[in-house]
């Protein structure tokens, strides 16, 4: 079985990775004290990967190293600097096991609908 997908055909998104899942997800990372501009640069990165991959994934595979850059930043992101970390390890290992999963443009869309809706529910509850 998908990651992302119930079905084999990479048609039918699960449901639960933009509803439930998402809110746990959400509520975890707000409660280890992730602000919103530390999810919002992610975010902003995922969206721009998104228009450079294209509507239709035409430029999926010459894209897909930079995708997996993702985790390098991530991983940069959760190291402590001066004494603080900036990210939690849940939020990266979060894009790590995300990152991971995206062998296709489907998955990488699925990813992207995902993050979005991650996002959505942590402005509900993350400090500024």
């Amino acid at each position: 079985m998908s990651y992302f997908y119930q079905d084999e055909g990479k048609k039918i998104i699960k449901e639960e990775l933009l509803t439930e899942d998402a809110k746990k997800k959400a509520e975890l990372f707000a409660g280890r004290n992730m602000t919103r501009n530390q999810i919002r640069r992610f975010f902003h990165d995922v969206k721009s990967l998104e228009a450079k991959v294209g509507e239709n994934g035409e430029n999926f595979i010459r894209m897909k190293p930079i995708i997996m850059m993702l985790k390098s930043k991530a991983a940069y992101a959760a190291s402590r600097v001066g004494g603080q970390q900036r990210i939690p390890d849940e939020f990266k290992d979060f894009i790590e096991e995300s990152v991971d999963n995206i062998k296709n443009f489907d998955d990488f869309k699925a990813f992207c609908l995902r993050f979005e809706a991650i996002v959505g529910f942590f402005y509900e509850k993350a400090r500024r």
